[in-house]
């Protein structure tokens, strides 16, 4: 194991780790390293990734429910068809990030960074957005 890896879980977790499908809730992965890795349908669910490294992580279908993402970096990542419901997603980076059927239903987003990020068909439903207000699906 390198300086950035650590075993959470029984799982490997470094930067590109292939954790397809891996048990990761609850887990305390606060200023991980997981870069470009692979957690396509990964159980994150009231995961502690406050300030994680997941630039250009393959998040595709995974459960974030619940998740504490706060001041991670989540830019370039695909998150399409993610649950991200009742996530904490504050000063997070979700730039260029693919979120087009992502669930952010009570999802906090204050102070996120969603430039280009493509959030075709994402679930909004008091949702607390960048600007301070809430985006609900009528507005």
């Amino acid at each position: 194991m390198g300086l950035s890896s650590k075993r959470v879980k029984g799982y490997l977790i470094e930067p590109g780790a292939d954790l397809s499908g891996a048990d990761l809730s609850g887990a305390d992965l606060t200023e991980v390293d997981l870069t470009r890795a692979n957690l396509r349908g990964a159980d994150l669910t009231r995961a502690d990734l406050w300030g994680a490294k997941l630039f250009g992580a393959d998040l595709t279908r995974a459960d974030l429910w619940g998740a504490k993402l706060s001041n991670a970096d989540l830019s370039h990542a695909k998150l399409a068809g993610v649950f991200l419901t009742n996530a904490n997603l504050t000063r997070a980076d979700l730039s260029n990030a693919k979120l087009a059927g992502a669930d952010l239903t009570n999802a906090n987003l204050m102070g996120a960074d969603l430039m280009g990020a493509n959030l075709d068909d994402t679930v909004f439903n008091n949702t607390r957005m960048p600007d301070g207000g809430i985006k609900n699906p009528a507005t």
